[in-house]
């Protein structure tokens, strides 16, 4: 969805402008990049934040992909995605700075903090998932 619009200069243009006269805090979506690997959180989490404006834009030009989008099932896991990604970057960042192998660093900080996602998770207590929590209250 995100390179549909991004990879097409007028769409690109015309989702600026749907934007703006909705009044949303951004106009634009971040491509994610294989390279950059952390822009995966950012790219989903500015999607999900984004979501009726580019569902919008989509049913304006008959892409089948909008029935998809405007999905609960499928909203629900793009909210429970994007908070999975930002998650593992705080992790990312966090391991960044300390000064321990990798190896211990996942013994300490990944596994631990896995294994409360899941459960938390398995419990439907989603409170510490903040992108899903709120698609959730919505």
């Amino acid at each position: 969805i995100i390179n549909y619009i991004k990879a097409r200069p007028l769409k690109t243009t015309l989702f600026v402008l749907l934007c703006d006269e909705m009044g949303s805090l951004h106009n634009s979506l971040l491509l994610h990049t294989e390279v950059r690997w952390l822009s995966r959180g950012k790219a989903l989490s500015q999607l999900q934040e984004l979501r009726s404006e580019v569902l919008s834009l989509l049913r304006d030009h008959n892409i089948k992909v909008a029935n998809v989008f405007n999905d609960e099932r499928w909203q629900y896991i793009l909210s429970y995605l994007s908070d999975m990604f930002m998650k593992m970057n705080e992790m990312g960042l966090y391991r960044q700075g300390m000064d321990i192998t990798t190896l211990e660093a996942n013994d300490k900080v990944r596994v631990r903090k896995i294994q409360f996602l899941v459960e938390s998770v398995q419990k439907n207590e989603v409170e510490c998932f903040h992108v899903l929590n709120d698609f959730l209250h919505e």
